[in-house]
């Protein structure tokens, strides 16, 4: 019997509920792992993988093979939030996790997969995806990388230009701080200037 597999996590409910419920009333059989919920322990897991059968999903005590899942979509499976006290241990605890998972996503086939997590690690690269949108032609802003202040300054000598950041999410005396976009202009820019302006990503204003 095939399966129609989302991978999200409990926080992504208003989202893939509808989506859920929508194809469970056209007679799909769609089930929801949540991997904050398997973390925490509120949810069972268990993977299995021995030499007399297939690799074995059993999650709330149901049983799912793999090749029996028809559709998969990849919905932030990777927002654990386990809220430990020490962030080290935390980020370390989510990389096994995450590691572990990714033999979840192997055993699916590519063809099922609605967006790959292996795409989807892709084009979470914000150059990558500015580069993308300029070969389809769209108009970017001058976008520049650099870990000296002189370049980004010769490169984007607008009176005001933003900031982001590859990701956003830092940690700072065990709590977690995040950078939006956020506008620099010149005298901002002039009092960063003894700190290495590295990983940041710097635009000019689009014209």
């Amino acid at each position: 019997m095939s399966e129609i597999g989302v991978f999200s996590t409990s926080i992504d409910y208003p989202t893939y509920r509808p989506v859920v419920d929508n194809l469970n009333t056209r007679g799909y059989s769609t089930w929801v792992y949540n991997a904050d919920r398997v973390a925490s322990g509120s949810d069972s897991l268990d993977l299995q993988v021995n030499d007399n059968e297939n690799f074995k999903i059993v999650y709330n005590g149901i049983v799912h093979q793999p090749e029996h899942i028809r559709s998969a979509w990849y919905r932030h499976p990777y927002l654990l939030n386990l809220q430990i006290s020490d962030k080290a241990r935390e980020l370390c605890l989510e990389k096994e996790i995450d590691l572990l998972q990714e033999s979840i996503w192997l055993q699916i086939s590519d063809k099922s997969w609605l967006n790959h997590p292996k795409v989807m690690d892709k084009w979470r690269a914000k150059l990558a995806q500015l580069s993308l949108a300029k070969t389809i032609g769209f108009n970017i802003p001058r976008t520049v990388v650099a870990n000296n202040w002189q370049t980004i300054d010769e490169s984007l000598p607008d009176e005001n230009i933003i900031i982001k950041m590859p990701k956003g999410l830092s940690y700072e005396n065990n709590k977690a701080k995040i950078l939006y976009t956020t506008r620099l202009n010149k005298n901002l820019r002039e009092s960063l200037s003894t700190n290495n302006p590295f990983p940041g990503i710097y635009q000019g204003v689009l014209r």
